[in-house]
C-alpha cells in the first residue's frame, strides 16, 4: 500500500525535484530560494500526510481526554474476512466504521446491508481505489464519489458524508471534488497492515502507543487484522479505553 501510495503522487515528486534543481541553478538568490524550495516540499508533505490538513480539513482525532478511540477498516467489503469480522465485533459488542470501495459494495450489496444492521458505519472510500485515484480532475473524482454513493444507498439507503481517501493522499483537485458534500476522515494509527502477516507485531504496533482518541486504521482484507482483533479489543478495555462509533467520537454525521 506504501509504495502504491509513493506511486501515485509521482508526478508531484517529480515537479518538485524540477523545482529544486531550478532553485540550485539560482541559488544566488539565497531567500527566494529557500522559500520556494520550502512551498515545494511542504506541498509534497501535505498530499502525503493526510493529517497535515493542507488541501482539506481532515479528523484524524477525537479527544485525548475522552478515553475512548474508534476503529476503522478500509478496502472492504470483502464477502468472507468481513463476515468473519463482524463476528468478531458483535461478539465483543463493538461498533466500527467500513470505509467501503464501490465496485465491491455493487457486488456485495447483502453484505453492506449486514455492516449496517448490526449497527456499523460505512463510509465512501472511492469507487475503484485506483492508485492513480489522486491524479484524476476534479470531475472525475466526483464522478467515482458518487458511483459510489449511488451503490452504497442502493444498498442501505442511505447516503454516506464520511469520505477517506484511498492511500491517505489529497490534493487540490480533491478538495475540489470533496467540497462541502463529505467529512474527510483521517486516522491517527495506521496499522499497516497491508505489508504485515506476523499478528504479534501488527498487535504491537498499535497498541504501542495507544491513548484516548485515536482513529485506527485496518483492512478488511488483512488475515493478520482478523487474526489479532480479538485480542486488540480485549487490551482496549484493560487499559481502561472503550470503542465506540467513529460518529460519536468525533461529533460528526454520518450520513446526508
Amino acid at each position: 500500500m506504501l509504495r502504491k501510495r509513493i506511486i501515485s503522487v509521482g508526478s508531484l515528486i517529480a515537479f518538485v525535484v524540477a523545482g529544486g534543481g531550478f532553485v540550485a541553478g539560482y541559488w544566488s538568490m539565497t531567500v527566494p530560494s529557500v522559500v520556494i524550495l520550502g512551498f515545494l516540499f511542504f506541498k509534497v508533505y501535505g498530499s502525503l500526510f493526510i493529517a497535515s490538513n493542507f488541501y482539506i480539513r481532515t479528523f484524524c482525532k477525537g479527544d485525548r481526554n475522552g478515553g475512548s478511540i474508534a476503529i476503522t477498516f478500509d478496502d472492504g467489503p470483502e464477502p468472507e474476512n468481513t463476515v468473519r469480522i463482524l463476528k468478531i465485533l458483535k461478539e465483543k459488542n463493538v461498533k466500527a466504521t467500513f470505509f467501503c470501495i464501490g465496485k465491491k459494495v455493487r457486488d456485495a450489496k447483502s453484505l453492506v446491508r449486514q455492516i449496517n444492521e448490526e449497527g456499523h458505519l460505512i463510509g465512501n472510500h472511492s469507487f475503484n481505489h485506483g492508485k492513480w485515484f489522486d491524479l484524476q480532475s476534479a470531475q472525475k473524482m466526483r464522478e467515482e464519489l458518487k458511483m459510489t454513493d449511488d451503490a452504497i444507498a442502493l444498498a442501505i439507503s442511505k447516503k454516506p458524508k464520511l469520505f477517506r481517501p484511498p492511500y491517505g493522499v489529497t490534493n487540490p483537485n480533491l478538495a475540489a471534488a470533496v467540497r462541502d458534500d463529505y467529512q474527510a476522515i483521517g486516522w491517527s494509527i495506521r496499522s499497516y497492515d497491508t505489508v504485515s502477516s506476523d499478528k504479534d507485531k501488527l498487535w504491537k504496533r498499535v497498541t504501542k502507543k495507544l491513548k484516548g482518541g485515536d482513529v485506527v486504521l485496518f483492512h478488511d482484507r488483512c488475515e493478520a487484522t482478523i487474526e489479532m482483533l480479538p485480542r486488540f479489543i480485549d487490551h482496549v478495555s484493560e487499559v481502561g479505553l472503550r470503542i465506540v462509533p467513529l460518529d460519536q467520537m468525533l461529533n460528526v454525521k454520518p450520513y446526508a
